[in-house]
C-alpha cells in the first residue's frame, strides 16, 4: 500500500510551519550555529521606520517607472523622427527614379517618332508623338503632332478632328 495524503496521524496534520532559519519548529533555538554566527534581533524595525522605508521604496519605484516611461517615449520619438526622415528620402528617391524613367521614355518616344516621320509612316509617328505628348507636353512636340495629323487628314477624317482639337487646345 502506498502513502496518499497527510495520513491519519493527528501530529502530522497539526504541525505548524517552522520559523525561517531555525532548526526547531518552536522558534529560534539558542544553540544553533546560525544564531551564534548572526545575532540579529527579531524586530529590526519599529513601525515608524517600516512605514518610512515603505514610503522611500514607493518614491524610488515611482522614480524608476517614471524614468523608464520617459526613456521609452524618448526612444519612440527618436525612432519615429528617424523613420519619417527615411520615408522622405525614400519618397524623394522614388520620385527621382520616376522622373528619370519619364524623361527616358519621352526621349525614346520622340526619337522613334522622328524616325517614323522621316520615313513617311505618319500613323505610327502620330501614336509615338501622342504618348510623348502625354508624358511631357511641349510646343515643339505639338507642332510635330499637328503636322502628322495634317498628313493623315488627307486619307482619314478622324485625324482632321484630332488636328482641330489639338490646334484649338491651349
Amino acid at each position: 500500500m502506498g502513502y496518499i495524503g497527510f495520513g491519519l496521524q493527528k501530529w502530522i496534520y497539526k504541525q505548524k510551519a517552522r520559523r525561517p532559519f531555525s532548526n526547531s519548529r518552536n522558534g529560534i533555538s539558542e544553540d544553533s550555529s546560525f544564531s551564534k554566527n548572526f545575532n540579529v534581533p527579531v524586530g529590526a524595525y519599529n513601525k515608524e521606520q517600516a512605514i518610512d522605508n515603505i514610503d522611500k521604496r514607493k518614491k524610488r519605484d515611482f522614480f524608476i517607472v517614471g524614468s523608464f516611461i520617459v526613456i521609452i517615449v524618448g526612444f519612440g520619438f527618436y525612432f519615429s523622427n528617424s523613420f519619417s526622415i527615411y520615408e522622405n528620402e525614400n519618397l524623394q528617391n522614388k520620385l527621382d527614379k520616376e522622373l528619370g524613367f519619364k524623361l527616358e521614355s519621352y526621349t525614346i518616344l520622340l526619337d522613334s517618332g522622328d524616325k517614323y516621320f522621316k520615313n513617311g509612316d505618319y500613323l505610327i509617328a502620330s501614336t509615338e508623338y501622342e504618348l510623348a505628348y502625354k508624358v511631357k507636353p511641349s510646343v515643339e512636340l505639338k507642332k510635330k503632332l499637328l503636322s502628322c495629323y495634317f498628313e493623315l487628314c488627307k486619307d482619314n477624317s478622324d485625324f482632321c478632328l484630332k488636328y482641330n482639337n489639338l490646334k484649338n487646345e491651349k
